[in-house]
């Protein structure tokens, strides 16, 4: 019973020193010092795997990104850092894939997958697109959209159309 103890003690120490080691890792990660403006991404998972020479760091499992006002959750997070800074640790893009939803305000985007452009704040959504804002809908294949202007732009492609349901203020369920 001792021998039990002592090993699930060392198991639980073990797993602190993980914690803080990829929350170290994280800081180093994230100290976004090439923006113009202090601006942090905050991202949780459940496994995060550094491929440093690649300058992509991948997130797995229950993923949920923070930046600025938006939340972006997914089964698979990936991080690309631009080439030319990697010392600077400046993000380029974020790929999302698998149940995709992007929250702003009142926009709530659904996917499958989708890319995010820090610098140009455009997010890219692709296959069984679903905005959702105001409470008007709209459906397609293929959604831009800035998260700095909220434009938006929905296409499809084949024989599949754009389709959008609007309603008159009296009608939306959320105003």
């Amino acid at each position: 019973m001792l021998e039990l103890n002592c090993m699930i003690q060392k198991n639980k120490e073990r797993l602190k020193i993980v914690k803080k080691l990829s929350l170290g890792i994280l800081a180093v990660l994230f100290s976004f010092n090439a923006f113009a403006v202090d601006v942090s991404v905050d991202v949780t998972s459940d496994t995060l795997e550094v491929e440093r020479v690649k300058g992509l760091a991948t997130f797995k499992g229950s993923v949920k990104a923070l930046y600025r006002d938006v939340t972006l959750t997914s089964d698979i997070l990936k991080i690309y850092y631009d080439e030319k800074s990697k010392a600077e640790n400046k993000i380029e893009k974020i790929i999302a894939i698998g149940h995709v939803v992007l929250i702003q305000g009142s926009d709530r985007v659904t996917s499958d997958y989708a890319e995010y452009f820090l610098d140009s704040e455009n997010v890219i959504f692709k296959e069984n697109v679903i905005l959702n804002r105001n409470g008007n809908i709209l459906k397609g294949d293929h959604l831009t959209m800035n998260t700095v202007t909220n434009k938006a732009k929905m296409r499809s492609k084949g024989k599949n159309r754009v389709k959008a349901v609007y309603f008159k203020k009296s009608e939306n369920k959320g105003n």
